[in-house]
């Protein structure tokens, strides 16, 4: 038996690996917004953040910003914000936590399967078809998002209702 190899071409590798790079921005646009609300060394703000899940970050960002600004228009644009990340997140671990498969008859297409077992709904099969463009987007999507969170952050400290997360 030799050695495995990808069912999938490079290029959607390639692609895939465009999703991990850009879901780890968008994490660490969102920890530096943390630390612009902790407004700590940045070795403390890092020992609050390190272990954190994705979805207990954001929890910490909502709850950081509306002790230090309230529920704000701008805490709305966080939320939305927030709300968006979270569904990368599920995007990012519906690709990373699945099978791949490859249409043979057209290389240009490959197919994502996985099953859930759960307590609402029992054993679930889903599945879903990307081209090499789809799964570029995903990634391009996410990297917009990292942007539009440093573009708020950015504004909030001209604002001064935000400190810069790396002056300390």
């Amino acid at each position: 038996m030799g050695r495995m190899e990808h069912v999938v071409t490079p290029e959607f590798l390639c692609q895939i690996g465009h999703i991990a790079v850009s879901f780890a921005v968008l994490e660490d646009v969102i920890d530096s917004f943390a630390f612009a609300l902790i407004n700590e060394p940045q070795r403390v703000c890092r020992a609050i953040t390190a272990e954190l899940p994705f979805k207990n970050l954001r929890a910490l960002l909502v709850s950081l910003f509306i002790e230090k600004n309230g529920r704000t228009e701008d805490f709305a644009r966080l939320k939305a914000l927030l709300n968006r990340a979270g569904k990368a997140e599920e995007e990012r671990n519906r690709v990373f936590h699945s099978g791949w498969g490859i249409d043979e008859e057209n290389m240009q297409l490959v197919y994502r399967s996985r099953e859930t077992a759960k307590e609402k709904h029992g054993l679930r099969g889903e599945g879903k078809e990307y081209t090499i463009g789809d799964l570029k987007k995903v990634g391009d999507d996410m990297l917009q998002l990292a942007t539009e969170f440093e573009e708020l952050r950015e504004e909030l400290q001209t604002r001064n209702l935000l400190q810069d997360p790396f002056e300390k």
